[in-house]
C-alpha cells in the first residue's frame, strides 16, 4: 500500500444541539390518548428520524474515510497474520501432542512406582505380622510352662506336707521348701516379665507404622517459554440423559420457522405468537 497522509479535521457538530434537546423534551412530555395525539406522535417520530439521519450523516462523513483506510491497512497484513496463525497452531498442535505422550509416560511410570511401594509395604506388613505372631506364641508357651511349674510345685508342696506329718525331719524340710519357694518365685517373676515383654513387643510390631524409602515422583517436563493452562470443555455422549435445564432451544431455527409459517407450524412445547412494532429504524 502506498503511503497515505491522513488529515483529521476537528469534529464539529453542525446540527443544532438545542433542537435535539427540544425534541427529547417533547418526546418526554407528549401524551397519546386519542387519534389526534397519535397523529402528533407520528409527526414527532418523523422529526426524530429526520434528526437522527442528519446526525448520523455528519458522523459518517468523518468515520467513513477512516474505515476505508483501516480496511486497506488490515487487508495488507491479512495474509502474513494468517500464515503466522497457521504456523502458531501447528507448533501448538505438536507441543500438545508431545505433552500428551509425556503425560502418559509419566502416569505409567508413577503407576508402576506406586505398585512397587504397595508391594514393599505389604511385604513389610507380613514380616511384622509374623514377628508379632511368633512373639505371641512364645509368650503363650512361657505362660503354659509357668502354669505347669506352679501346678507341679503345689503338688510337691502337698506331698512334702504329707511326709512331714509322717515324722520326717520337719525343720530341715521346711527350710528346704522355703528356699525352693523363693527360687521358684524368682523364676516365676522372670517368666512373667518375659511374657509381658513379648506381649508388648508383639503389640508394638503390630502397630508399627511402615516407613518406606519411596522413589521420587516423575513429573512432566516443563517446556521453557510456554505457559500451559487447562480449559475444561464438554462433549455430549447421550442427549437423552441430559437434564432439561442444560438444553437450549435453537433460537435462529425456531424464529425462522415462526416467520416462514406465520405461526402455523406446530412444535411440541413451543407456542408461536405475533407482536406488533413500528416499521423503520428505532430511534
Amino acid at each position: 500500500m502506498e503511503d497515505e497522509i491522513i488529515v483529521l479535521k476537528p469534529v464539529t457538530i453542525k446540527t443544532q444541539s438545542i433542537e435535539v434537546v427540544k425534541l427529547l423534551e417533547r418526546s418526554n412530555i407528549i401524551v397519546i390518548e386519542n387519534a389526534v395525539d397519535a397523529e402528533n406522535g407520528s409527526f414527532l417520530r418523523a422529526e426524530l428520524k429526520k434528526m437522527e439521519k442528519a446526525v448520523k450523516g455528519e458522523q459518517d462523513s468523518y468515520t467513513d474515510p477512516l474505515k476505508e483506510v483501516m480496511d486497506k491497512i488490515k487487508n495488507n497484513y491479512k495474509n502474513p497474520l494468517a500464515m503466522l496463525k497457521a504456523a502458531w497452531e501447528k507448533i501448538d498442535e505438536k507441543l500438545l501432542a508431545y505433552r500428551k505422550a509425556e503425560q502418559k509416560r509419566v502416569d505409567d511410570a508413577n503407576k508402576e512406582r506406586q505398585m512397587l511401594i504397595d508391594i514393599q509395604v505389604a511385604t513389610e506388613k507380613a514380616e511384622l505380622k509374623k514377628k508379632a505372631d511368633d512373639m505371641r506364641r512364645e509368650a503363650e508357651l512361657l505362660q503354659k510352662k509357668l502354669e505347669e511349674e506352679i501346678t507341679a510345685r503345689e503338688e510337691e508342696k502337698k506331698k512334702h506336707e504329707t511326709e512331714l506329718n509322717k515324722g520326717t525331719d520337719a525343720i530341715l524340710e521346711r527350710k528346704r521348701l522355703r528356699e525352693e519357694a523363693v527360687e521358684s518365685k524368682k523364676r516365676e517373676d522372670e517368666q512373667r516379665a518375659r511374657i509381658k515383654q513379648l506381649e508388648e513387643e508383639a503389640e508394638k510390631a503390630k502397630n508399627t507404622k511402615i516407613i518406606t524409602e519411596e522413589p521420587p515422583l516423575q513429573k512432566v517436563h516443563k517446556i521453557m517459554g510456554v505457559a500451559v493452562k487447562t480449559s475444561w470443555k464438554y462433549r455430549v455422549i447421550d442427549i437423552s440423559m441430559v437434564e432439561m435445564e442444560y438444553l437450549i432451544v435453537n433460537d435462529s431455527l425456531v424464529s425462522e420457522i415462526a416467520r416462514k409459517s406465520k405461526g402455523k407450524a406446530v412444535i411440541s412445547g413451543i407456542e408461536f405468537y405475533d407482536e406488533e412494532y413500528f416499521a423503520g429504524a428505532k430511534v
